[in-house]
């Protein structure tokens, strides 16, 4: 099995064979059984970026996704790897998790444009000795809620 960083439930991943450098398609189901819309992008360096949205495009996700990998190099496609991911809001999907070879890369919502869910944050401190003594700094450090 691999990882499915998803935390405090029983989402899966399976893997059947290794999925390497291989050109693949996506299939994903929702759990109500409908197939989902996936859509590619080419991103070069062999990685795609993969749109998963669900039929009709503009509704809600289901409870969870069934996402299968299948190699493209082979008649007819192998199955590499399977997941089910929970998108049912019970459970936290957080950026730059790892769903086995899928990683969450980005979020939209229902009829609003792409949602920018990872921005660059810049933290500047100033820290000025304002005493006659001399002033190591061994370790500075930030907390962000």
């Amino acid at each position: 099995k691999s990882r499915n960083q998803q935390y405090g439930v029983d989402p899966s991943c399976e893997d059947i064979a290794p999925v390497g450098d291989t050109p693949v398609v996506l299939e994903c189901s929702g759990s109500n059984g409908d197939d989902m819309v996936v859509l590619v992008t080419d991103i070069g360096s062999g990685q795609s970026l993969f749109t998963v949205q669900p039929p009709p495009p503009g509704t809600s996700l289901p409870p969870s996704i069934n996402c299968t990998i299948l190699s493209n190099a082979t008649s007819p496609p192998e199955e590499l790897q399977w997941n089910v991911i929970d998108t049912s809001g019970d459970a936290e999907l957080d950026l730059k998790e790892a769903y086995g070879a899928l990683q969450l890369e980005s979020c939209s919502g229902l009829g609003v444009e792409d949602k920018v869910c990872v921005e660059q944050l810049v933290l500047e401190t100033l820290l000025r000795n304002v005493g006659a003594d001399t002033m190591n700094v061994t370790l500075v450090e930030s907390r962000i809620n």
